[in-house]
């Protein structure tokens, strides 16, 4: 199987944001835990969830995935059968996002973690199957509801870069007359002169492009 390092410098913004927050939780754990990487699909961060002894799951066929099953039901794995649970971007294509973070909950042993991301200022994408973008006290609630502690979220995406994805998408849908070229044109050298101030800003709790989290489950 090819790395994923393969295609990352044609990575969207959002993509490279997800890695390094991955790697920088990941890499603190040992590599003789177990993981279970729920909604894996083709495993684009499998240099990192490999690492581990790995199990993916997911609701079709990706060539990688062990084990295939309806992720709004029960998961057909015993119960506190994994140390971490890993959801990249799933929980806005769960109708009931409640639901599956309980089965997470079920599946991690004691003193297990759960660690995961889901955008906030995003397109739609996997369409009819996008159903929510969670604000970070939601997120916690949600987290909270299912019996996790020791919740830590971190917010994912600068400003500026809400503000490229923005400029691109009106851009998008304005018609191609030579005024719209130039101002485009235009916008985007303001763009490149403003971007080296703007990305020494820090990442904005409510204005940004997703989310971290990790939690755990602790049984007393």
């Amino acid at each position: 199987m090819a790395s994923s390092y393969e295609n990352k410098n044609k990575w969207t913004s959002w993509r490279k944001a997800n890695y390094a927050f991955f790697e920088s939780k990941l890499s603190r754990l040992s590599r003789e835990l177990s993981i279970i990487d729920i909604g894996a699909g083709p495993e684009q961060f499998r240099d990192l969830t490999w690492r581990f002894k790995k199990t993916s799951v997911d609701f079709k066929q990706f060539g990688t995935t062990n084990i295939v099953s309806d992720l709004t039901k029960t998961i057909p794995l015993p119960s506190a059968t994994s140390d971490i649970i890993f959801l990249s971007n799933v929980l806005e294509h769960m109708p009931y996002g409640d639901v599956l973070l309980k089965e997470c909950h079920r599946l991690l042993r004691p003193t297990g973690i759960v660690i995961g991301t889901i955008p906030f200022i995003s397109p739609i994408h996997q369409a009819p199957y996008d159903f929510h973008r969670y604000t970070s006290y939601m997120l916690e609630l949600l987290l909270k509801d299912a019996e996790f502690s020791n919740i830590e979220i971190t917010a994912i995406g600068k400003p500026i870069q809400l503000y490229l994805n923005l400029q691109d998408a009106l851009f998008s849908h304005l018609p191609k007359t030579p005024s719209m070229k130039l101002y485009r044109f235009i916008e985007r050298a303001l763009y490149v002169m403003f971007r080296p101030f703007a990305l020494k800003g820090k990442e904005n709790n409510f204005f940004c492009q997703g989310y971290g989290f990790t939690a755990k489950k602790i049984i007393l």
